[in-house]
């Protein structure tokens, strides 16, 4: 388990899964932040939805649950092994193993000293993500270029009511201490590997004041009246 960019969501429909795997009382134990409904933004748009039960769902429909992945995961590592399996710590992929007849029959794997390490096995599950080796090795992974994307993620602890930065291009207002509280405009991400992997996206301004955001009529419709407000402060933030 590792840190890694993730929505850190689990909708209500994972709540059985997670009872029959005999882990939905640890998950609860950490204390995750239940989900009851999404506000979407999109294109000008934004719709407002809650979980609902459906036919005969029982309690576990009304919410989901955020939760940190790697938090997550170090729960399933450990109700995986309660169950039986054996963890390899830093063992990476390296090739499926072939029996005579074509069959996979395991994998040959690297270890963290660079020694190669081979396991046979009945069944191999190819759970390696978007660039899974697995699916590579077994002719089946193509590129589709609509999904050539990345993600960002963060995660703040401690932070102070207010922001504070302090601007480093604009002569009017350089080295002065300014406060932010904005939100990125989705819209305006542009990431340069090929220049020094420069990262490039748009902050618009939204009330700094819990109290002005509650007149606005909550922070969902805070963001959006600032991202449709072209008179809004906008600044550029170049990374």
């Amino acid at each position: 388990p590792r840190q890694k960019p993730c929505g850190e969501f689990l909708s209500p429909e994972c709540v059985p899964y997670l009872e029959e795997l005999g882990v939905a009382d640890a998950v609860r134990d950490l204390a995750p932040w239940w989900v009851q409904g999404m506000a979407m933004h999109a294109a000008g748009h934004r719709a407002l939805g809650r979980f609902r039960r459906v036919g005969a769902r029982g309690a576990h429909a009304l919410a989901g649950m955020g939760i940190r992945r790697e938090v997550f995961d170090h729960v399933l590592l450990r109700g995986a092994q309660a169950a039986g399996a054996q963890w390899l710590p830093r063992h990476e992929f390296v090739e499926l193993v072939r029996a005579p007849d074509g069959r996979v029959a395991g994998a040959k794997l690297r270890t963290g000293n660079g020694e190669p390490f081979e396991v046979r096995a009945k069944w191999v599950v190819g759970a390696d993500g978007v660039n899974s080796g697995v699916a590579r090795d077994m002719g089946v992974r193509k590129p589709i270029p609509w999904l050539d994307r990345f993600a960002l993620a963060a995660h703040f602890e401690g932070v102070a009511p207010e922001l504070h930065a302090k601007a480093q291009s604009d002569p009017s207002v350089y080295s002065r201490e300014l406060k932010v509280s904005g939100a990125v405009l989705g819209d305006t991400i542009v990431y340069d590997p090929a220049d020094n992997l420069k990262l490039t996206f748009v902050m618009v301004q939204v009330p700094g004041d819990l109290d002005e955001i509650e007149r606005e009529g909550g922070l969902a419709e805070a963001l959006h009246q600032a991202v449709n407000d072209p008179t809004r402060a906008r600044i550029t933030v170049v990374y």
